[in-house]
């Protein structure tokens, strides 16, 4: 897992998304509290629609009260890379950040956020993956993909099936994804991945099992129609934290309201919007499965580089 180089930060006005009121803290002008940054991994909104999030927020403040004033014109920033994280906690442009565990991960070590809770959908804390294919299909075992593309489709967490997918290959004495597969291909929505897979127009898709369960919910002849190849561990692949530093008393204060927000009719709407159920605390067992696929990832990519480097000598060696 290397850095990828970053890419431009988008911003939208954090105006629309946080007001103190919707916060659930005092009533207070702007001028009374901390700024409010609040900063996203770019990948976040890939299976959200922005839109949708900013009419359930807006809707949120608007019961709650506008007139209770703005966090101190703090913006709401998208970063791409651990690079950009980075480089916008230096120059302290968030206070809240709703992160990819990947990229939490590769910034662990340097102690600039302070992992506070983690999403709990309504199947509970993390997700698994699977990869399904059409039953009487082609594809039974993933010996079966050589050269087919694959379909990807979690939400809007890409990376994580990704290192998941590249260590299930691996486990089986298999190439990289890269090299293997004929292609990974991103869908937005789950049903985009898992129907072309149905009828029989894709070899394989990768999914939540949440969203493949709700699939076949709406259609039963899915489940009847699909096979499993394969299951992830749950895996936590979003956390929100807190830029480290920041001021103590206030963090305290904000978490506990987002501890409590699923009790308020009008911020449930905006959980919802994510089909999340509540903030949960973190604990660091939460992370435990995906730090092991990262680091796995990590020694994976070393030692392909380890390989790639010594390839490349051979012909001098062979010329002296």
């Amino acid at each position: 897992m290397r850095n990828r180089s970053p890419s431009k930060c988008c911003r939208w006005s954090l105006a629309l998304l946080f007001g103190a009121g919707c916060l659930g803290l005092p009533m207070a002008h702007a001028g009374d509290l901390p700024p409010m940054g609040t900063a996203f991994s770019e990948d976040i909104f890939t299976g959200a629609s922005l839109t949708d999030v900013q009419a359930a927020t807006k809707v949120w403040i608007d019961r709650l009260g506008q007139e209770a004033g703005i966090c101190s014109a703090g913006d709401i920033i998208m970063c791409s890379s651990p690079d950009e994280w980075r480089a916008a906690a230096e120059r302290k442009e968030f206070t809240m950040a709703v992160i990819s565990a990947v990229d939490y991960l590769a910034l662990e070590e340097e102690g600039v956020l302070e992992p506070r809770f983690v999403f709990d959908y309504q199947a509970g804390v993390g997700s698994e993956l699977v990869l399904l294919a059409k039953k009487g299909s082609a594809v039974k075992s993933l010996n079966d993909l050589a050269g087919c593309p694959v379909l990807i489709s979690v939400n809007y967490q890409q990376n994580v099936p990704v290192l998941w997918l590249d260590e299930l290959l691996a486990e089986s004495g298999l190439p990289a994804p890269e090299i293997f597969l004929g292609e990974l291909k991103q869908k937005e929505k789950s049903t985009s991945a898992v129907l072309p897979v149905f009828f029989g127009r894709m070899p394989a898709c990768i999914v939540t099992r949440n969203s493949f369960e709700l699939i076949t919910e709406l259609n039963p002849q899915v489940g009847q129609q699909m096979e499993v190849i394969a299951t992830s561990p749950r895996y936590v692949m979003t956390l929100v934290c807190m830029r480290s530093g920041y001021d103590s008393v206030f963090i305290d204060r904000l978490c506990e309201s987002l501890q409590t927000l699923h009790k308020q009719p009008e911020a449930n709407q905006l959980l919802l919007t994510f089909s999340v159920r509540r903030f949960c605390p973190f604990e660091a067992a939460h992370i435990a499965t995906v730090r092991e696929l990262f680091k796995q990832a990590n020694l994976r990519e070393d030692a392909r580089d380890s390989t790639t480097s010594s390839q490349e000598k051979e012909p001098e060696e062979v010329l002296e």
